[in-house]
């Protein structure tokens, strides 16, 4: 059994080949299924399984089949999701799987990705740039190798299959991500790849983009994953307080304002990291546009 108390929801759904998050507490769980409803938009077939500590059931999310989708819940705290994210083996009762971050939206059909894991075990995209994040870049892996050295991949997507290197894979990611001591899952996903046997694909941008703010219009005909981190527009943010409503309340741990307030501690994240003028220019493109048009059903 994966974590305590897991209970997960029987469905007869073709385990072939399916989507798979991580949502651990309730903002997280909203910008989920904000996703998940972008993606059966696109691929209304796709099952889906989400792993989560908070209580809630497929029943209840009009977009959600209890024929071919699946709640797990884990008797865990939130801050146990880097640890269930670097083991997904254990959770996944598809043949091929997509990994997707809470904060994605699912601009077209990810159903090539079944034809990739035909040829490799794991696909994440290659960051283009050196790590040089503090807490990132400065940790040393492998011996005495920086992060910043060496090249880094983003784990917001990922295309895995089921096969014992992959489940190698995940197990030496998980004890390099315990072992090593960083909060961020991407520092020791480098130290399980060079460890790892898999067949290994990087992804393109595509799979895994952010908000280009200029060329939209270019970019919305080749991205298939938008990945907004702290890039949340009022629209965007309204469409997740949307799907909050979903979520029983008793789930609100007494702060009927916590995804709300998420939200707000994302932004000011995002100020912090960019400086006031650039963020102004940024929140200037927030209030009137958004990378994608939402269907509000």
């Amino acid at each position: 059994m994966v974590g305590r108390k897991m209970k997960q929801q029987n469905n007869k759904a073709d385990r072939g080949y399916g989507a798979i998050y991580v949502a651990m507490g309730r903002p997280y769980l909203a910008m989920t299924l904000l996703s998940i409803k972008t993606l059966k938009s696109v691929s209304p077939a796709m099952p889906v399984t989400v792993i989560t500590n908070v209580e809630i059931t497929t029943s209840i999310v009009d977009f959600l089949s209890e024929d071919i989708d699946t709640i797990i819940l884990v008797d865990l705290d939130t801050e146990e999701n880097r640890n269930i994210k670097s083991r997904l083996h254990e959770y996944s009762s598809y043949e091929k799987a997509i990994f997707l971050d809470s904060d994605t939206l699912i601009m077209k059909d990810l159903s090539v990705g079944e034809f990739l894991l035909d040829h490799f075990d794991v696909a994440m995209r290659v960051n283009p740039y050196p790590q040089e994040r503090k807490g990132k870049g400065d940790v040393s892996i492998l011996g005495g190798e920086l992060v910043s050295s060496l090249p880094h991949w983003n784990s917001g997507v990922i295309l895995f299959k089921k096969s014992e290197a992959v489940n190698h894979f995940f197990s030496k990611w998980n004890k390099c991500y315990n072992s090593i001591g960083v909060k961020y899952d991407q520092v020791s996903l480098v130290e399980a790849v060079f460890k790892s046997d898999v067949r290994f694909l990087g992804l393109e941008k595509r799979w895994n983009d952010t908000d280009p703010f200029l060329n939209r219009k270019k970019w919305l005909k080749s991205v298939r994953v938008f990945h907004y981190a702290s890039n949340i527009s009022n629209n965007l943010k309204q469409q997740i307080l949307d799907m909050d409503s979903f979520i029983p309340d008793e789930c609100n741990m007494g702060n009927v304002n916590e995804t709300a307030e998420f939200i707000s501690r994302k932004r000011r994240s995002k100020r912090e990291e960019l400086g006031l003028l650039k963020y102004a220019v940024i929140k200037t493109f927030w209030l009137f546009s958004t990378p994608i048009k939402f269907q509000n059903n």
